[in-house]
């Protein structure tokens, strides 16, 4: 019987390097947050990042090429942890239009809660390239659901795809500005179902059933976010 080869110096050092990069890609992403709770995002500078990180210039070139590719990256992360902190709600129910009417209000809700949020996802816009991403692996599986149940009329992914992260992030501004309506969300996720072939009857009544707003995890970069105060202005 073979025995399991020990773990050996080298195989340390390559484990430690890669928890090392974790935490110091982790240590720039909440720095950037920080600093877009004081700012807008695009006002962001690297020197601002590394100052507030508290690395090295040159570190800061081993994650991100500009500032905006960071403000990307966190708009990312952040998308990745609304998307699946509102799967837990969303997956209760069989009717892939009322996940998606659900879906998109919950994650307006967010923004509504947080103008931070809301201007770092209109500046970072929706990761659509990367397939990796819970935009593909969650939204896009209830679209292909209502398309599969025929209760979607729209035959396209691409289209049906861009018609939510077009939604999502064109009304972004409102809530970065606090200057939302209160029946902003349950407009647009009546409009959302309204393009993807529903009737008007149907898709006002879905675009107002309650639901129960989820919690982060605790340790997300959401719930960190959501913790920190809000700059007065948000940009």
């Amino acid at each position: 019987m073979n025995r399991p080869a020990k773990p050996t110096k080298d195989d340390h050092r390559v484990r430690v390097a890669a928890e090392r990069r974790v935490r110091t890609r982790a240590q720039l992403i909440d720095a950037a947050v920080g600093l877009m709770a004081e700012k807008s995002p695009d006002a962001i500078s690297i020197d601002d990042i590394v100052l507030a990180a508290g690395v090295a210039r040159g570190t800061f070139y081993n994650y991100f090429v500009t500032s905006a590719e960071l403000v990307r990256a966190v708009g990312a992360e952040l998308a990745e942890d609304l998307i699946m902190t509102v799967d837990k709600v969303v997956r209760e129910h069989p009717d892939p239009a009322l996940r998606v009417a659900i879906g998109i209000r919950a994650i307006l809700a967010f923004a509504q809660a947080s103008p931070v949020l809301a201007a770092i996802i209109m500046h970072s816009g929706w990761p659509v390239a990367a397939p990796e991403h819970a935009l593909h692996r969650v939204v896009a599986r209830d679209i292909a659901l209502g398309q599969s149940s025929h209760k979607f009329r729209v035959t396209a992914p691409d289209v049906a795809m861009a018609l939510v992260g077009g939604l999502t992030v064109g009304v972004m501004p409102s809530f970065a500005a606090m200057a939302a309506p209160s029946h902003l969300a349950e407009e647009v996720a009546e409009t959302l179902l309204l393009g993807f072939g529903l009737t008007a009857q149907e898709a006002a009544r879905l675009a107002q059933v309650d639901f129960e707003m989820p919690l982060p995890p605790p340790c997300s970069l959401l719930t960190r976010l959501l913790a920190l105060p809000a700059r007065s202005r948000p940009a």
